[in-house]
């Protein structure tokens, strides 16, 4: 039936569901993204590190995000890259508040320290900065891990 020019027109809305996104080099089929142990068997805890880059690459849907580990008690020192492929940024904020207690944290770094990564739903994820908000969703998660030597201060000669 063809709707008439006077008549109230109705928009039906889809709700798009991604597929569950799938994942390689964790040792859990399904990880917690904030505190997990890969395929190779390092742990890692996401709230000892700091985030050091966040890089999307709209063209192939990919978003990288960086981590370093520069000393810690409880983890190996290690960069950690997390690759989403078929990602889809929803929302990206940056919350800085109060620009005058971060520069007086003490650190460069503490703008990347990382308050939680998590997954809302199949396929829909959040990460959590200082200062900074990033939702997202994405197909597939793929972790790397590259260890490092452990910080060692330049000595005195």
């Amino acid at each position: 039936m063809r709707a008439r020019r006077n008549e109230a027109q109705t928009t039906t809305v889809t709700t798009r569901r991604p597929p569950p996104a799938t994942y390689s080099g964790f040792a859990e089929r399904v990880p917690n993204l904030y505190e997990f142990r890969t395929s190779d068997g390092h742990y890692v805890y996401l709230h000892e590190m700091d985030c050091v880059g966040i890089f999307f690459e709209p063209t192939r849907r990919r978003l990288d995000l960086s981590f370093e580990c520069i000393t810690s008690d409880v983890m190996d020192p290690l960069t950690l890259v997390l690759t989403f492929d078929e990602a889809r940024i929803l929302e990206w904020r940056d919350d800085v508040s109060d620009e005058a207690s971060l520069a007086n944290a003490g650190s460069p770094r503490i703008r990347g320290q990382v308050s939680d990564l998590g997954q809302l739903g199949d396929a829909h994820f959040d990460l959590s900065l200082l200062d900074a908000y990033l939702r997202f969703e994405a197909r597939s998660v793929r972790c790397n891990v590259v260890l490092r030597p452990p910080f060692q201060a330049a000595s005195e000669t």
